[in-house]
């Protein structure tokens, strides 16, 4: 799914078309999952960011705007999950 593509589903979905982010999440499952694996190490940590990332994006996305490309909005998500994580690991060590 190339950019106009992916611009053209988030605004279907917006538009109450739920049924395109099918298409985004097929389209953006496995390079997010590849993203997220680099940053957690584990495959289960990384299906779980995956999940929440999604979750996370259809919940915002009436919030989004197209200034940054939806997949950098996703990776910015993912990032965030890791912090959580690492910050909830960090307070059961203690």
């Amino acid at each position: 799914m190339d950019h106009n593509e992916m611009e053209q589903a988030l605004k279907e979905v917006k538009a109450g078309d739920i049924d395109q982010f099918g298409l985004i999440i097929d389209a953006m499952q496995k390079p997010l999952f590849v993203y997220c694996y680099h940053m957690l190490g584990h495959r289960q940590e990384a299906e779980d960011a995956v999940q929440e990332v999604f979750l996370k994006a259809f919940e915002q996305l009436y919030s989004y705007r197209h200034t940054v490309s939806f997949s950098a909005c996703l990776e910015s998500c993912s990032d965030e999950k890791r912090v959580t994580d690492d910050c909830r690991i960090a307070e059961n060590l203690k």
